[in-house]
């Protein structure tokens, strides 16, 4: 599943991107299952997070986070889908 920021950072100031989402593809049993497209979520890893991006990892526990209306996510909308693994 890939998890998105929803806060983003700016890195303008260093030559970096003004808009940078940090973004891990963890691996979490069953995601497309247990979670719905666009849902908040806050996940416990196990293990390393690999350094590319989106980084990769491995999930120990996802849990459901409080809902947030998106135009105040800070994701202007666009929201990361769950994917199987």
């Amino acid at each position: 599943m890939l998890v998105v920021a929803a806060a983003s950072a700016d890195f303008s100031e260093t030559s970096g991107e003004g808009l940078f989402f940090d973004a891990v593809n963890y691996t979490f049993p069953k995601a497309n299952e247990k979670l719905k497209f666009g849902q908040r979520v806050l996940v416990e890893f196990s293990g390393f997070i690999l350094e590319s991006y989106p980084g990769a990892g491995r999930s120990q526990t996802c849990h459901r986070a409080p809902d947030v209306p998106a135009k105040r996510s800070g994701l202007n909308g666009r929201r990361s889908r769950p994917t199987g693994d």
